[in-house]
């Protein structure tokens, strides 16, 4: 297992766990229950980052879903472990729009000195961008378990586990991720 994706040998695994009951599917299904507890819940898939409109971002909501298609990257205030170039998931929750309009998969994050405001640049991966005026309402994020208070929480960026993107359901389809944008 150390060869292959981990994704994929526990969504294979999980097929076995749909079929008849036997000892075998019991013993899968305890397995599944381990990864589960061992590699989804502690691995991390990104962040939520809430979008700072204004100004001093030049990001403002009328506007940033038509530009966003030609952009490359996206500043942070900050370096967020999370965000660590390894292909993990930045999502941008819309606040006027109570909902996750943006995720890009992150392939590279650089530091800038002299980058003012928001200094740290994070690399869309290209082709993984997807932009949907409603990806995630927050409905649905607020179901989650750790996201109870999301939306009246102060922080700017929350960490995601695997499973709770799995449970964000956001599929490889959703969104504008068909198009070629400018990356």
């Amino acid at each position: 297992m150390l060869h292959l994706e981990w994704r994929r040998v526990y969504e294979f695994f999980e097929q076995i766990t749909k079929g008849r009951p036997s000892v075998f599917r019991e013993l899968v299904s305890q397995y599944l229950t381990q990864i589960r507890g061992r590699i989804f819940d502690q691995d991390f898939a990104g962040i939520i980052q809430k979008i700072s409109f204004g100004d001093m971002s030049e990001v403002y909501p009328d506007t940033y879903l038509d530009e966003v298609k030609k952009w490359s990257d996206w500043n942070t205030p900050r370096e967020y472990k999370k965000l660590d170039g390894t292909g993990r998931r930045l999502l941008l929750y819309d606040k006027t729009r109570s909902a996750i309009t943006v995720e890009a998969e992150i392939g590279k994050v650089e530091k800038f000195k002299n980058g003012g405001e928001f200094p740290v640049k994070n690399t869309f991966v290209p082709g993984s961008l997807k932009i949907d005026k409603q990806l995630v309402p927050l409905a649905r994020i607020q179901k989650i378990l750790g996201f109870e208070n999301f939306k009246s929480g102060r922080a700017a960026a929350w960490n995601v586990t695997q499973e709770q993107y799995r449970q964000l359901g956001i599929s490889r389809t959703q969104g504008d991720r068909g198009q070629r944008f400018a990356l």
